[in-house]
């Protein structure tokens, strides 16, 4: 039994962060050309990925007139797609790692608090999940204060940002992993998944599809109101209660000078941020515990699935 009186995260985070450490000076037993080889390729990716998207960026700001609405549309769907890509990942490493680990399995068998074990893991999840959408996007940043000569603040601003946005689709996705666990062998709920996932798919065929212009919207001089018309299937991802509109929104006030806008996104994204992670860190101890049972007694989620 450990004491009352020990930390147990703190317990937990000091051992992991041992153990990695101790990973990382291995690493000088390995092969010097291949650890080469695995820098070269870190570095180069990021050089060469700056470069495209500085040379992108730049071809599209020519545009008399338009250069800004359209890097702002794409910087809107950016972030858009890739917290979806978030959220996807997350439910899929949070479920692999809170019910299908053996450390977590041994770790509930130890009388430390389910929502210590809870937290660990689900620290371990984000960090798992979102480590590659920040060195992806980092170069884009870069290359984006560049062209705009912003001051030196907006890098680790911008840095604070991200780091507030990927913690959302990192909670959404160890709640789903949950979620799923505890319900996925029930039929009612496996048949609204499947509608679910039908009608997402629907929705988002329905949305895609291109608008008509007309040749009289082509001939008017109002061209504005024609590209608006073309990017009409964008508009959705503006939706002001979206996190990439609060970020995407907070990253281009600043990159514009609009402070006080800035700073009114960004409070919005880290009140949502620290209102999930508080309820998530405290609350979804007990039901990961009842959701590890129940997947740990009923084998495989498809031999449930009676159709399959």
């Amino acid at each position: 039994m450990l004491p009352s009186d020990v930390n147990h995260f703190r317990l937990l985070l000091g051992v992991n962060l041992v153990s990695a450490w101790r990973r990382m000076l291995s690493l000088r037993e390995k092969s010097v050309f291949l650890m080469g080889v695995i820098g070269l390729f870190l570095v180069g990716y990021a050089g060469l990925a700056y470069g495209l998207f500085y040379s992108g960026l730049r071809f599209i700001s020519r545009f008399p007139g338009l250069g800004g609405l359209l890097v702002e549309r794409l910087l809107f769907l950016l972030f858009a797609c890739l917290f979806a890509l978030l959220l996807i990942s997350n439910l899929v490493i949070s479920y692999s790692n809170l019910f299908r680990n053996r450390e977590a399995s041994f770790l509930l068998t130890l009388p430390i608090p389910n929502d210590v074990v809870f937290r660990w893991k689900f620290i371990e999840s984000s960090v798992l999940a979102s480590w590659a959408f920040v060195f992806l996007i980092a170069p884009l940043l870069l290359a984006y204060g560049h062209i705009h000569h912003v001051p030196w603040h907006f890098y680790p601003a911008t840095l604070g940002l991200v780091a507030m946005f990927v913690l959302l689709p990192g909670i959404a996705g160890a709640a789903l992993s949950v979620a799923l666990a505890r319900h996925l062998d029930r039929k009612a709920f496996q048949i609204l998944l499947l509608l679910g996932i039908g009608l997402l798919v629907g929705l988002v065929f329905f949305r895609s599809q291109p608008k008509a212009v007309s040749e009289e919207m082509l001939l008017e001089s109002r061209v504005l109101v024609v590209i608006d018309r073309l990017l009409d299937n964008t508009r959705a991802v503006q939706f002001p209660f979206l996190p990439s509109y609060w970020l995407s929104s907070a990253v281009q006030n600043w990159m514009e000078g609009a402070l006080a806008a800035a700073w009114f996104h960004a409070g919005v994204l880290a009140s949502y941020t620290l209102f999930f992670g508080v309820l998530a860190m405290t609350r979804l101890g007990d039901p990961f515990r009842e959701a590890a049972g129940v997947v740990q007694s009923r084998g495989s989620v498809f031999a449930r699935w009676k159709w399959f």
